[in-house]
């Protein structure tokens, strides 16, 4: 039964990341899932992005909202609200060229290093969401703030700063991880009250400026992407030495299971697989393995398991675990394929596996979403 509470709700949903536009792991699936799920249960659900170009290329029937004016860098940025291509929800987009309009990831430039500019490329961000709990927008004022991962994770202490906003703030955390962690000489770039760079209740996380600290401290709710991780989070092992902030918000810290948006993660979907298939009709799965091997020059061996792995090739992900873990695959008649990239030098243990086992081990250094 849906809450009389969620009918009507304004949210909006600040994110780096929006699936089918902009996206480098699972944030972008959520981001872009979650506000139609809201949408459907009755909620008036938008989200905000920044506009990098392939979020200003599918925008269409946009429309001024606010001009910003000259802020964290940027000679000019507007904020304005259209619909955009693949996107159920309403879009805000911060249309901030000088730090936004660039031709890498949304994060890195083509030559694999973080943009030097990234503190204020996303606390524009996390200003611009905070604001829309302010009511910059006219006709649309925010009741929930959600933001997600460490690039939205400042939008819950502008609505502190700022007492007159009166929405809810909400901080989801999917991987603690990647914290947004910068030199402390970066404060004074943020525009925030002198007292919110202070290690108790504040941003300063050993001497930096931690995003994802802010979000953790100022947001009145915080989740994760399950019970577990939530648990997990809190401990030294796992809390990336944050456990004792998560721990002090214990109360107001909740995991929720990840969902799946089937419109566009289904085996019997014609315009994702080969050959689709359903629980009912298993054939088009062996077919589908069938060209899966071919396309990776694994052998054509239907009763082979093939095991994969399509993830960011990291420690957190267990990556480093797989170039041992491999050849006892193997020995089992098994075969391993993998996708993805992030720690050069587990890249290259895993390329090396490829090159001893051919026929049995493929590495696809890279991440294309057809693919995956």
């Amino acid at each position: 039964m849906i809450s009389a509470k969620i009918l009507g709700m304004k949210v909006v949903h600040a994110a780096a990341e929006l699936y089918p536009l902009v996206k480098t792991g699972g944030l972008a699936d959520v981001v872009g899932a979650l506000p139609s799920a809201l949408l459907r249960i009755g909620a008036d659900a938008r989200v905000i992005v920044p506009g990098y170009p392939a979020m200003l290329t599918a925008l269409h029937d946009a429309a001024t909202v606010a001009e910003l004016g000259p802020i964290f860098g940027a000679p000019h940025v507007t904020l304005r609200f259209g619909r955009l291509d693949g996107v159920t929800a309403g879009a805000y987009i911060v249309d901030a060229p000088a730090l936004y309009d660039r031709a890498g990831g949304p994060y890195d430039a083509a030559d694999g290093w973080a943009y030097g500019d990234n503190l204020q490329r996303f606390a524009l961000l996390s200003y611009a969401a905070a604001k829309l709990g302010a009511g910059i927008d006219p006709l649309w004022r925010a009741d929930v703030v959600h933001a997600h991962d460490w690039h939205a994770g400042l939008a819950p202490a502008y609505m502190s700063a700022e007492p007159s906003n009166a929405a809810k703030s909400v901080f989801t955390i999917h991987n603690l991880a990647y914290q947004g962690n910068f030199w402390e000489g970066e404060f004074h770039k943020l525009g925030l009250p002198a007292h919110y760079m202070r290690a108790h209740g504040g941003l300063e996380f050993w001497r930096q400026v931690s995003f994802i600290k802010a979000g953790i401290v100022f947001a009145r709710r915080i989740t994760t992407v399950s019970p577990t991780y939530a648990r997990e989070i809190t401990t030294a092992e796992f809390g990336c030495s944050l456990d004792a902030v998560l721990r002090e918000r214990g109360g107001d810290l909740r995991g929720i299971l990840n969902g799946i948006d089937y419109t566009h993660w289904s085996p019997e979907d014609t315009g994702t697989l080969q050959t689709p298939y359903s629980a009912d009709d298993l054939s088009g799965k062996r077919a589908c393995k069938w060209a899966l091997q071919e396309e990776l020059g694994l052998e054509s061996n239907p009763a082979s398991p093939l095991y994969l792995f399509v993830s960011r090739i990291t420690q957190q992900k267990m990556a480093d675990v797989l170039p041992s873990v491999v050849p006892h695959i193997l020995a089992q008649g098994g075969q391993v394929a993998v996708c993805g990239k992030g720690d050069r030098k587990i890249e290259t243990a895993l390329r090396a596996v490829a090159a001893a086992h051919p026929g049995k081990v493929s590495v696809r250094i890279g991440y294309e979403e057809g693919w995956a």
